[in-house]
């Protein structure tokens, strides 16, 4: 095989791993505890689970990113402090809202850092076997 062709394939490998779906494990249970936590004592006056999750959700992030969602969060919550929350708060309440999203667990945490929360690809909720 040529090295063009080579690199061709590493190009290749490297872009189908860059990204991640959600579906894939994208958080840790305990990262979506803490999101939980999070979400209960910042969020849930205000908000109910409910109106994150099923088709609201869909419409809204499948196609999108975790970086979009995190993003979003921290620019207008909570509503009369919007950014109050440390990053990692804002990404561990977006790993609970993929748990309430059925989105399973995996063994690493969503990451904090933004360039790899853009590789994390909101994808349609997977479907019950």
């Amino acid at each position: 095989m040529s090295r063009l062709a080579l690199v061709a394939l590493f190009g290749l490998a490297c872009a189908a791993h860059a990204q991640k779906p959600a579906s894939a494990g994208a958080y840790s249970a305990a990262q979506a505890a803490r999101g939980q936590s999070t979400y209960r004592t910042e969020c849930a006056s205000c908000h109910a689970a409910t109106a994150y999750t099923g088709e609201s959700f869909r419409r809204s992030w499948v196609g999108r990113s975790a970086y979009d969602m995190v993003s979003h969060l921290r620019q207008t919550m909570p509503n009369d402090e919007p950014g109050k929350l440390s990053h990692q708060q804002y990404v561990d309440v977006v790993a609970y809202l993929f748990k309430l999203n059925g989105y399973p667990a995996g063994t690493r945490p969503l990451p904090n850092d933004d360039a790899e929360l853009k590789k994390v690809r909101i994808d349609p909720k997977p479907r019950a076997k």
